[in-house]
């Protein structure tokens, strides 16, 4: 992963990264793509503009995707020609027909969610004296009813 690269290229580079190296998913996401850093800077359209570059990334993810079902994550898997990206925390699902559209939704979503648990575990971590400091991984508890598809 070098600098020039953009957040959505390194981002969507993860899956090789971990498949041929020893570092955590948590950890390549957010430590050595530069997240924490720039959170909102993860759009849906870059992604999918990333993952229409170079489909086999999609590939990768969506196999990540059907892997990473745990509580509260998010999850990908395919069904009769249309991706459904399962939210199980609460259960929500974003239906698609479009693959590489799916995978971005979900690279977001999945990326974001472990950015907040990271988040989450420092901010429990760190001496009361730094808890002003407002959380470099913001919330957005209104993404739902903005997204297309939603359930």
């Amino acid at each position: 992963m070098t600098g020039s690269t953009t957040l959505a290229e390194r981002i969507s580079e993860v899956p090789e990264l971990y498949q041929q190296g020893d570092e955590s998913t948590a950890r390549l996401l957010l430590l050595q793509t530069g997240y924490l850093d720039q959170p909102q800077g993860l759009t849906v359209a870059d992604v999918e503009d990333v993952l229409g570059r170079n489909p086999a990334l999609a590939d990768r993810w969506l196999q990540r995707g059907h892997d990473q079902q745990l509580v509260g994550g998010w999850g990908i898997d395919s069904d009769r020609g249309r991706y459904r990206v399962q939210s199980y925390a609460g259960g929500h699902a974003l239906l698609e027909p479009k693959k590489l559209h799916a995978v971005a939704e979900f690279v977001v979503r999945y990326v974001a969610f472990i950015g907040d648990v990271l988040s989450r575990h420092r901010a429990r971590a760190v001496p009361a004296s730094h808890m002003e400091r407002p959380a470099q991984v913001a919330s957005n508890p209104d993404w739902w009813p903005a997204s297309p598809g939603y359930l």
